[in-house]
């Protein structure tokens, strides 16, 4: 399982070699609770907490990682054990891809798969909004597909050459997503455009805070993996 310690003032201890959270209850009284370090995957901490040394440790010893959360959910630091998560060969056959044809192919197909993710959800959207929304829909269907043409069409000999280019197509179709969102939404709950810190409502907030925990949990597998997620073409 994975702990999210996100109270404030909640301390993270060790009782009993087990994971121990305090944190407080309505009256203000001393509450604990106890997770078995087996059974835990990952602690989660947002700002406001507390962890000791004795449960840093234990997370170590358990393979247990540790992931330091903004109050929006962007993670800052990770505590993780020093072993290597494979051999050096793996992240030197991924810098060679990074500054190839290789790397340039796998940007270009994880942005094109992202954009159709974007018109697929947009053509469910569709399906029930079709007199209310159908053409404006079917409009920024179109436009987001164009710009994946455009990704899938783009010829270089490595991912920098067109790195800008690549950017532009995809905050361009995030732009598009985004807007249709919002586009289709009740009015007070409609936001205009994509905020981060802070965010300026509560879609945004939610939002954040989501992606927060999706980029740990990604940047967490490529680690394991043997794979750099700051190294180009992961961080493009």
């Amino acid at each position: 399982m994975d702990i999210f310690v996100n109270t404030y003032g909640a301390y993270v201890h060790v009782k009993d070699l087990m994971f121990a959270i305090k944190t407080k209850d309505e009256n203000g009284e001393d509450q604990t609770g106890t997770v078995p370090a087996h059974k835990v995957r990952s602690l989660v901490i947002t700002s406001h907490a507390a962890i000791s040394t004795d449960a840093i440790r234990l997370a170590l010893t358990n393979n247990v990682e540790i992931v330091f959360l903004h109050s929006d959910g962007q993670p800052y630091g990770r505590v993780w054990h020093s072993k290597p998560g494979s051999t050096s060969k793996i992240r030197k056959q991924q810098l060679i891809a990074s500054l190839n044809q290789t790397g340039l192919q796998w940007t270009k197909n994880w942005i094109c798969q992202k954009l159709q993710n974007q018109a697929d959800f947009l053509k469910d959207l569709k399906k029930h909004r079709t007199e209310k929304h159908g053409d404006f829909l079917q409009d920024k269907i179109d436009r987001i597909t164009n710009l994946k043409l455009s990704v899938q069409n783009v010829q270089a000999n490595t991912t920098d050459q067109i790195a800008d280019s690549l950017r532009g197509w995809e905050g361009t179709s995030g732009r598009l997503y985004f807007e249709t969102l919002s586009h289709v939404l009740p009015a007070h709950y409609q936001f205009d455009g994509r905020s981060s810190r802070p965010a300026k409502d509560a879609f945004n907030a939610f939002l954040n805070y989501a992606y927060g925990i999706l980029y740990s949990k990604v940047e967490k597998a490529l680690i394991i993996a043997g794979l750099d997620p700051y190294l180009f073409p992961f961080g493009c």
